[in-house]
């Protein structure tokens, strides 16, 4: 899926930063949502609407952008329904964010995902979220023991 937009206060703006990208999307969220396309098209023909495909994934009925309320209304009745507590859309971003990096995937990736400007942004953000941050190179400094002598040459007895 491309990013060409964002929707900010019910208008259509330019991204952030201004660029494209190109988000990576699981086989099952693509399924999901070409599943989605498709009881849009059929409720559109029960109704004997003409189906409007705006590219927007949630679009009110007359293909319009949804407004934030409208969808955070949306997900809190999704999530009672699940019986899972409250969150805003805005958390299922830093969901992503969290679990990609708590799972160690690469936070260069991560960051353009988000469409971050920066790798530094998202390592400010999420860092704390990397597991033992730098731990590896920390435990390397044992390997580098073994190898070396067991004391300083200086303080060995002749």
């Amino acid at each position: 899926m491309e990013i060409r937009r964002s929707c900010r206060r019910g208008r259509l703006t330019d991204t952030k930063n201004r660029k494209r990208r190109r988000v990576d999307m699981t086989p099952h969220l693509a399924e999901t949502l070409k599943a989605w396309e498709t009881k849009q098209k059929q409720q559109a023909l029960k109704l004997g609407k003409p189906f409007l495909n705006t590219g927007f994934v949630f679009a009110s009925r007359r293909g319009e952008i949804m407004r934030r309320i409208a969808l955070e209304n949306a997900l809190s009745r999704c999530l009672s329904a699940a019986k899972l507590r409250h969150i805003r859309i805005h958390d299922l971003r830093h969901s992503y964010a969290t679990i990609r990096l708590l799972k160690g995937h690469n936070i260069g990736d991560v960051s353009y995902q988000l469409g971050h400007s920066s790798i530094s942004m998202t390592y400010d953000v999420y860092g704390h979220w990397i597991p033992g941050h730098f731990k590896s190179e920390v435990d390397e400094l044992d390997l580098m023991r073994s190898n070396a002598p067991q004391a300083h040459p200086e303080t060995q007895a002749v």
